[in-house]
């Protein structure tokens, strides 16, 4: 019996209205989870494996030089963080722990993104 391929693991920190986003990666194929605060989602990176951490720019706020990517990285070292952003332009380079940034205005974008990073070689971070 052959074995099934199984789905890469999304989890998805945002908007509870942004159902086209989740719907968008569910359709192509991903297994998506989502939960809205940062806590409860490294909680579920700490017990569940996760390939990408979708992050609503919204949560992405930095303490002290800390970001919530760098918290995702430091319990999964290898899982991507890419962060949806309502604007085009991100200032120079990425923040520490973020793989990609991409702009909310397009649901194929980011399904495009993730697929390239989880594409690569090698595992983010």
């Amino acid at each position: 019996m052959a074995k099934r391929k199984q789905s890469q693991r999304i989890l998805y920190l945002g908007e509870r209205r942004n159902n086209a986003a989740i719907a968008t990666l569910k359709h192509a194929g991903f297994a998506v989870a989502t939960l809205h605060t940062l806590d409860h989602g490294v909680a579920f990176t700490v017990h569940n494996f996760v390939d990408v951490v979708i992050l609503d720019q919204a949560l992405f706020v930095e303490v002290d030089g800390w970001s919530p990517a760098q918290s995702f990285k430091l319990v999964r070292p290898s899982l991507c963080v890419v962060v949806m952003t309502e604007s085009e332009k991100f200032g120079d380079g990425l923040p520490t722990g973020v793989d990609a940034f991409i702009p909310k205005r397009s649901n194929l974008m980011l399904v495009s993104a993730v697929k390239r990073l989880l594409a690569q070689q090698k595992p983010c971070g």
